[in-house]
């Protein structure tokens, strides 16, 4: 069997500790390579997770067409936005829906379109994301988990994004 050097579970417990101190924190899974941050027993939201942050993609994609994404899919994003039941103030969005096939909604993204081609979208469009959950003053913290090793989505979220990162190796 073979396990990852453990920055999901680590982040995991960064937010739990925040969220004790009273800290509105939001656990936002972007391992879209390995999701599954939800599945952690004591992260399991409720209600269970209908869509994630795969699906919302997919709705930009395919729907809106990779456009800006305005202010009215931006504030559905928010509706995969779950609260922890066992730690009060932690919230999670999950990478994708309980019943959903993460490895077919992957495969289904056109991430070179976005992140290669036309990055400047690609940023936008998260930037966009990072700041309506900013400044909704909805969170004191919001920690991404991202794909471990370079990649084009890992370094957006390792580089650009974060107002600090963290790399934990082994």
């Amino acid at each position: 069997m073979v396990y990852g050097v453990g920055c999901t579970l680590l982040l995991a417990n960064v937010g739990a500790a925040l969220a004790a101190e009273g800290r509105r924190v939001l656990l936002w899974d972007l391992d879209v390579e390995a999701p599954g941050m939800h599945r952690i027993p004591a992260l399991t939201p409720e209600p269970l997770a209908s869509r994630g942050f795969l699906e919302w993609l997919l709705d930009w994609q395919n729907v809106h067409r990779m456009k800006d994404p305005g202010r009215k899919l931006i504030e559905a994003f928010d509706k995969f936005i779950y609260s922890v039941p066992r730690i009060g103030s932690l919230s999670i969005h999950p990478a994708f829906g309980e019943k959903a096939d993460s490895a077919e909604l992957y495969r289904k993204i056109r991430w070179h379109e976005f992140l290669a081609h036309d990055p400047a979208r690609g940023l936008h469009l998260f930037e966009g994301l990072v700041d309506h959950l900013a400044t909704g003053n909805l969170f004191d913290h919001i920690l991404l988990d991202a794909r471990t090793g370079i990649t084009d989505l890992g370094g957006l979220m390792a580089a650009v994004l974060p107002d600090a990162t963290v790399l934990v190796g082994s």
